[in-house]
């Protein structure tokens, strides 16, 4: 009897918790994993090869990719994510014009990044993050 009633109590207490939307354990979130509420920071258009300077907060980063591919023949539309140095850190874009892609990137930290483009055709590129 004393077992069937810690049972109940126990059952109870998780519904409560369930019912009220919380949650039992409130620690320190991890922002590199957090995709709670992710919101676009840019968007980012263009022709052709093209570099741009982005502020990303780290943490988790989303890069959706479209090329539109229009009169010229296939090429490839590749999309590299650098530091304020101009070094490689990801790739965030390989495909053929006229395709789409995206990529999730843990960003180290926050800072001034470099988005470089590498295409012959119309691009866009949206950045989501937590903020």
């Amino acid at each position: 009897m004393n077992k069937f009633k810690f049972i109940t109590s126990f059952l109870i207490l998780i519904l409560i918790i369930y019912a009220c939307g919380g949650s039992y354990y409130e620690g320190k979130r991890d922002k590199k994993n957090d995709t709670g509420k992710l919101i676009t920071v840019a968007t980012l258009t263009g022709t052709g090869d093209k570099v741009i300077m982005e502020q990303l907060k780290e943490g988790l980063a989303i890069f959706e990719s479209s090329s539109i591919n229009g009169t010229e023949s296939s090429s490839n539309f590749i999309v590299w994510l650098k530091d304020s140095d101009g070094n490689k850190l990801n790739i965030i874009a390989n495909t053929l014009d006229g395709n789409n892609s995206s990529s999730s990137i843990n960003i180290s930290k926050d800072g001034t990044y470099l988005i470089e483009v590498n295409s012959k055709v119309s691009w866009t590129i949206v950045v989501k993050q937590n903020r």
